[in-house]
């Protein structure tokens, strides 16, 4: 594994748990943060995250689909915790969109 797919297979950890940690403060403050189309999205992204990391890690051929599928997923998640317009949801959107930057530079870093 060279050293982009390290760093990718690294951020899609963080932000798998920075998702489930974002989902979690979400139904704990309640109101709008509890939206349950953002709960799903961000436990479907963490998900993504999970797998993607796992099939870099296991140097499999399909690390760069599941990765470009996590990049987009990551990019949807962050355009909705923006939509929500609230500050506590900055720092998940930074990580979301720092996940998807990697994940989409697995295009050109791994062979299909």
């Amino acid at each position: 594994m060279n050293t982009r797919m390290q760093e990718c297979c690294m951020s899609c950890s963080a932000t798998r748990a920075t998702c489930i940690q974002t989902m979690q403060m979400c139904l704990k403050k309640g109101g709008k943060l509890a939206d349950a189309k953002l709960s799903l999205m961000l436990s479907e992204c963490a998900q993504l995250c999970q797998m993607a990391a796992d099939m870099g890690a296991a140097d499999s051929e399909r690390f760069n689909a599941a990765a470009q599928a996590c990049a987009q997923h990551c990019d949807n998640c962050a355009h909705a915790c923006d939509a929500m317009n609230e500050s506590v949801l900055d720092e998940c959107s930074a990580v979301l969109r720092e996940c998807a930057e990697l994940c989409r530079s697995m295009r050109s870093a791994v062979a299909v």
